[in-house]
């Protein structure tokens, strides 16, 4: 399986490179530079949330919401058969169950050990820059 921290940084969960470490630390880096070292922290925490997206292979908001919307209407027509009223998608708990599936755990039932053993090794070379 391969993620896609960045545009230009892709890493093959199932053969990582032998420098890993070093790649990551570059690729950091690049994504860094010209960043106050006093905001280097939030750029860290930037950059994990980068990792984070790409190892569970979350969503785009937008995304999220959208297949929300599509499996209520799903539910509407094959339970009701009708559309779903308005005020159905802008309910308060429609609207919070969004959020929620929009949440993803660092840790992906996706991946196997060696997997999550690499991206471990991924949020330790930043951590350590």
């Amino acid at each position: 399986m391969k993620i896609n921290i960045r545009c230009d940084f892709t890493v093959d969960l199932d053969n990582p490179p032998e420098n890993l470490t070093e790649l990551v630390k570059d690729d950091f880096g690049n994504f860094t530079k010209g960043t106050a070292k006093d905001f280097c922290y939030e750029d860290k925490l930037r950059y994990l949330d980068m990792i984070k997206h790409a190892a569970c292979g979350r969503k785009q908001a937008c995304d999220v919401v959208r297949d929300s919307i599509h499996d209520l209407v799903d539910s509407c027509l094959d339970n009701d058969g009708e559309w779903p009223e308005w005020s159905d998608i802008a309910d308060e708990y429609f609207i919070a169950n969004c959020v929620e599936r929009g949440r993803e755990p660092f840790y992906n039932h996706d991946l196997n050990f060696r997997q999550h053993k690499v991206v471990y090794e991924i949020v330790k070379a930043v951590i350590e820059y």
